[in-house]
């Protein structure tokens, strides 16, 4: 793959690119705000824009934030689910390096962003193939199985937890993104880090580092894995086994359909459906029977505050509240 070099990926001071008449809407001392740009054309950069108030709660998905501290500089939340031509006219101060450490958060997370955030094509042909390693935390797929990296072992492997979309016997619940993914601790693995097959999201609370001997890796192994092995897997294959917050999808004509579970009663399934291409908050409310035949997979499960959301959502739609414009996918 393509180096990570000749990136821009500094952090200036810049007013902000809005019209006449959207920048009269914004008090003078917040029209001028940090920005990273991240590639250089002939009148403007392509930038990010970054805030100071590095806790700001609005940023949800983990993959659209990353917070850095540049070169002589305070540390700084950069938007990347946002980006903007960025006039070089509009630039007020010098160009802050960040520090390289940083670098390779940022492409993963905009390589990441390639299926949902609105980026320039030309973005995504500079960033598509550039070279980014693995670290702690990282969600990871291989193969369809997710895996929650917690150290590395002899550079080229990847110290693992197996992690699930839904509740799996002896897991650890971990939120990321309004979703919940279940880690299995007793189960620690070794995998090559060029067997991954893309980088997902991160999953915080599972770093180990760095280990540099077999005997290590073999006290590790000792100390984590469990000779309680994790059960048998529930199927979920029927409806009646599904729970309130799962997410399946499946396939009709050609076209990827979601159905998010809001309540199993007993007697049937209360849910949302739609498109997978269009946001949760267009899903429309469908009750479901349980005896019900439909070739699904479960591809997620929702946390608690988002499934309260839609079940408002679903409550407003059905007396006939306009609710969507309040909710984001």
């Amino acid at each position: 793959m393509e180096e990570t070099n000749e990136l821009e990926l500094t952090l200036v001071w810049a007013l902000m690119p809005l019209s006449e008449e959207e920048l009269e809407e914004i008090p003078p001392s917040h029209r001028i705000r940090p920005y990273l740009l991240c590639l250089e054309k002939e009148e403007y950069f392509y930038a990010f824009p970054a805030t100071s108030q590095v806790f700001d709660s609005k940023i949800r998905y983990q993959n659209e934030k990353v917070i850095l501290t540049a070169i002589d500089y305070r540390k700084s939340l950069i938007n990347l689910g946002k980006i903007y031509q960025l006039p070089k006219e509009n630039i007020y101060s010098d160009e802050y390096p960040i520090d390289p450490r940083y670098k390779n958060e940022i492409i993963k997370k905009i390589q990441a962003n390639f299926d949902y955030g609105n980026y320039p094509e030309e973005v995504k042909e500079k960033y598509k193939n550039k070279q980014t390693t693995f670290s702690c935390n990282d969600l990871v797929e291989i193969r369809g199985q997710l895996y929650v990296v917690i150290g590395t072992y002899n550079n080229e492997q990847l110290i693992v937890y197996p992690v699930y979309k839904y509740p799996v016997n002896k897991t650890i619940p971990k939120e990321t993104d309004g979703l919940i993914y279940y880690v299995d601790t007793n189960n620690l693995m070794l995998v090559s880090s060029c067997n991954v097959d893309r980088y997902c999201s991160q999953l915080f609370g599972f770093s180990y580092g760095t280990v540099k001997s077999e005997e290590e890796l073999k006290t590790l192994r000792i100390r984590f894995n469990s000779r309680e092995k994790i059960s048998t897997k529930k199927i979920y294959k029927n409806f009646s086994e599904l729970e309130p917050g799962m997410i399946i999808s499946y396939t009709y004509n050609n076209i990827i359909y979601k159905i998010i579970i809001l309540e199993n009663n007993g007697y049937d399934v209360e849910a949302l459906i739609g498109n997978d291409k269009t946001p949760y908050s267009t899903f429309e409310p469908i009750n479901l029977s349980l005896d019900m035949s439909l070739n699904y997979e479960i591809t997620g499960m929702l946390n608690i505050k988002r499934l309260e959301d839609l079940r408002r959502k679903s409550s407003y739609k059905l007396n006939g509240y306009d609710y969507s414009m309040q909710l984001k996918k």
